[in-house]
């Protein structure tokens, strides 16, 4: 059985009180195999699962990844406009990284047509 079958049967088992972090799990195996759209869907279910905001504005920024990744500028941007203002992420794997507006400036950056900060 594959990861991929693996988290949908998790999800599939779940069927009466689905899991955000099944979703979440999803979401990123399917943005290690570039399956942009699908992953987006899985962090929509994750934003929409998650009740108690523990995942926070992370399903998001994952949704404006893979709509930068699909070289969906506008749509990556209208994303992070809706991040708290005092929301700061990390980063790992290259993600992006950093507070909203270091995101969004970030995005600029590449509608530019260029590398963002390292």
């Amino acid at each position: 059985m594959s990861a991929l079958a693996d988290r949908d049967r998790a999800i599939r088992l779940r069927a009466g009180a689905p899991a955000a972090g099944d979703y979440s799990s999803r979401g990123r195996l399917l943005m290690e195999l570039r399956r942009w759209r699908e992953a987006i869907e899985a962090w929509k279910a994750v934003s929409a699962l998650d009740h108690t905001g523990w995942f926070e504005s992370y399903p998001a920024l994952m949704q404006a990844e893979c709509h930068l990744l699909l070289g969906e500028i506008e749509a990556a941007e209208a994303i992070c406009e809706e991040i708290p203002d005092d929301y700061t992420f990390p980063g790992f794997r290259g993600l992006l990284a950093g507070s909203k507006f270091e995101i969004l400036d970030d995005i600029a950056t590449i509608r530019r047509g260029r590398h963002p900060r390292p």
